[in-house]
């Protein structure tokens, strides 16, 4: 019998849960209605239009102007121009922290880009919550139940050390799906490559697109069995899960039944 899964959703740089939502559209109509997809925006504000931002930026030279909805954000920002120093990720942080502590619990996350790489330290933090004091304090409702799975789209490993070593000193034992373009021109692959590395329990998948999340009806069937598998109970149904790509590095690198 299917039980209710809530999945948490993270957008990636310079998006919105607004963009994010449309993007998984046809994703998310291909999933049965006992699975509740739960989009949140990030806490900080971009205020400068990027490419990543064009299709809900439209014509808009100003986008301060624009409705706080339609908003490009981000869960970090680039302190002093430097891509090895992040900027306000405590205020997501913190931010997180009253996501899962007010609308969770959460069965899975679903990231992608940026918010791939926040849901790997949401999954560190919950399973060390020491390596960061926001994570530490004690709460009514903490700390949270780990997550039980998750899809990780463009995720890349965190170039600020402090953010990195958090992730380095913890061991990610959730099962993971993760989709990697060999194309991305966003993300280097030593990046994507270090990112796999995280996680203990993972499965790696190969599209050979740009940066982005996957969705043609292969990958659609990918995303619909795996999470099925997990609401269903049957962790053998998602070993048997056809690949939507030809690569030879793609599959399991242990089998979730095991």
């Amino acid at each position: 019998m299917a039980r209710k899964l809530r999945i948490l959703m993270l957008c990636g740089d310079r998006q919105n849960a607004a963009y994010f939502h449309g993007k998984t559209k046809v994703v998310r109509e291909e999933m049965n209605r006992d699975v509740e997809f739960v989009f949140v925006d990030p806490p900080l504000l971009i205020h400068t239009p990027t490419q990543s931002s064009e299709d809900y930026l439209a014509s808009s030279s100003d986008v301060a102007t624009l409705p706080a909805e339609n908003m490009p954000r981000a869960w970090w920002t680039w302190a002093d121009g430097s891509i090895y120093k992040y900027g306000d990720y405590e205020t997501s942080l913190k931010f997180l922290r009253g996501v899962l502590e007010t609308q969770g619990p959460f069965d899975g996350v679903w990231g992608f880009s940026q918010g791939a790489c926040t849901a790997s330290l949401l999954m560190a933090l919950i399973e060390t919550p020491s390596l960061h004091p926001v994570w530490a304090a004690p709460g009514a409702n903490w700390p949270p139940k780990q997550f039980e799975f998750g899809i990780l789209c463009g995720g890349f490993l965190a170039t600020d050390p402090e953010y990195r070593n958090m992730l380095l000193q913890s061991r990610i034992r959730v099962p993971v799906l993760l989709a990697v373009g060999t194309a991305d021109t966003t993300v280097a692959t030593f990046h994507s490559d270090a990112f796999i590395d995280l996680f203990e329990n993972k499965r790696v998948e190969y599209h050979s697109g740009n940066h982005f999340v996957p969705t043609k009806p292969s990958w659609r069937a990918l995303y619909k069995g795996y999470i099925e598998g997990f609401q269903f109970d049957d962790l053998r149904a998602i070993d048997r899960l056809r690949s939507p790509s030809f690569d030879r590095n793609s599959g399991w690198d242990i089998p979730l039944h095991l």
